[in-house]
């Protein structure tokens, strides 16, 4: 468990972080790295679920002290959940293993939670500063701010690698779909609206690694992520395929 300087009710913390894997050892490090060094005086968790990985995955994860369940059903969603499930925070912090914070990232976060009608917050992904370049850069920047112009409109451009919920909120809406192999991000926020209010936070970016579009190249990835938005937002069906990349 990673500790802040403040307190809740003893050491219990009051967020949990959690983070799905699968034959992540290449990524995780950089990513428990970043979250050990978040500058706040919040208790907060770090749980791994994983997904039988059989590569050094579980290892890192428990020589960052971190707790780490097991998810035999190999979904992202039904990782998410199992960790959920194992989780003590009443702040849910959902990521992803490939992904890296800024030190401010859980106090930008948590802070909008002080609203007691706020139900999820979610920010932007962006792309690693050390994987991408200018054009990557400029258009995650133009990303970034056209999911602000949705979000004042009524439409919520969401990545699981940065939304955080109230774990009330998660109870009351029954968590994610574990049958969704993708798009559980857009169906998690669509219940979560039924609950409470869902806040866009701009200024709380994660870095995520560039493998896949660097895999896909740019037209694969912006249109199979387009569609499948569009898919799960207005037709309530994401795409069934998502092959894992390492």
């Amino acid at each position: 468990m990673a500790k802040g300087n403040g307190s809740k009710d003893s050491n219990s913390p009051h967020i949990s972080v959690i983070i799905p894997t699968l034959n992540e050892e290449k990524y995780l490090p950089r990513c428990l790295n970043s979250l050990s060094e978040q500058r706040t005086d919040l208790i907060y968790e770090i749980i791994v679920a994983d997904s039988d990985s059989t590569d050094g995955t579980i290892d890192i994860a428990k020589e960052f002290g971190n707790k780490v369940v097991i998810e035999h059903k190999r979904t992202i969603s039904a990782g998410r959940n199992a960790a959920i499930r194992a989780s003590e925070g009443d702040i849910i912090m959902s990521t992803d293993a490939d992904t890296v914070f800024p030190p401010h990232w859980i106090e930008r976060i948590a802070k909008r939670f002080k609203d007691p009608h706020v139900a999820m917050v979610y920010g932007p992904a962006m792309p690693n500063p050390s994987e991408s370049n200018f054009i990557e850069n400029a258009f995650a920047e133009f990303l970034k701010w056209l999911a602000y112009a949705l979000f004042l409109i009524g439409i919520d451009f969401v990545a699981g690698s940065n939304l955080t919920i109230r774990k009330s909120t998660y109870d009351k809406i029954g968590g994610f779909n574990p049958e969704l192999v993708t798009g559980e991000d857009t169906d998690l926020v669509r219940k979560a609206h039924k609950t409470g209010k869902v806040v866009y936070e701009p200024n709380a970016p994660v870095y995520v690694s560039m493998r896949r579009v660097q895999k896909w190249g740019y037209v694969k990835y912006i249109t199979f992520h387009t569609m499948n938005f569009i898919r799960t937002y207005l037709l309530n069906k994401s795409y069934e395929k998502y092959e894992p990349v390492r």
